[in-house]
Parts: C-alpha cells; sequence; structure tokens
C-alpha cells in the first residue's frame, strides 16, 4: 500500500478522534429491525417526506450532490491523465498539475 494512502488514513485518523472522545450519543438506541436493509430504505424515505417542508435543506443537500460530483469528476480526469503521462514518460505535462510541481525533469 503506498505511503500515501496511510499518511492520509492518519490524518482522518486524528481530525476524528475529537468526535469519537468528546462527543456522546443523546438519546437512547434504535432497535436493530429483522432487515436492516429494509429499516434503512424505510428511514430515508421518513427523512425525505420529513425535507419538503425544509426547502433551503433540500436545496443545498443536492446542491452538495452536484458539487461532489463535479469534484470527483475532475479529480478523475486529473488521475487518467497523470496515468496516461506517467506510461508515455511525459513526466513535463504532470509538472503542471496541482500539487506535483515539485517532480524533477
Amino acid at each position: 500500500m503506498p505511503v500515501t494512502l496511510w499518511i492520509t488514513a492518519g490524518m482522518f485518523l486524528l481530525a476524528s478522534l475529537p468526535t469519537f472522545l468528546f462527543l456522546r450519543e443523546r438519546g437512547p438506541g434504535q432497535k436493530v429491525p429483522a432487515h436492516p436493509d429494509q429499516g434503512t430504505y424505510l428511514q430515508l424515505l421518513d427523512t425525505l417526506a420529513t425535507l419538503r417542508g425544509f426547502p433551503d435543506t433540500a436545496r443545498f443537500l443536492i446542491c452538495i450532490v452536484f458539487y461532489q460530483a463535479g469534484v470527483q469528476a475532475v479529480i478523475i480526469g486529473l488521475l487518467v491523465l497523470a496515468r496516461v503521462d506517467v506510461r508515455r514518460g511525459r513526466r513535463r505535462a504532470l509538472r503542471k498539475l496541482p500539487g506535483l510541481a515539485v517532480l524533477p525533469d
């Protein structure tokens, strides 16, 4: 596994520790349904029905979905470009990508 993945995992671990250490569950736990998938879909439908009363929140969540999809598309496009350039030995083109400007010639 590349070192970069371990570094990223470590950063996420450090960033999430305060959440697990200082925040406590407020309410009683929920019963686990016999079929967990069924309970998940019912809860999703209930949330979507409740969301109709909060149009601003609904618009916000829709914007987040499309924004994240756009960011992922850009990242994947850059990764594909980088992989093709590495295969062709074009390290010069990689230096144009953000964050990779430190590559030597």
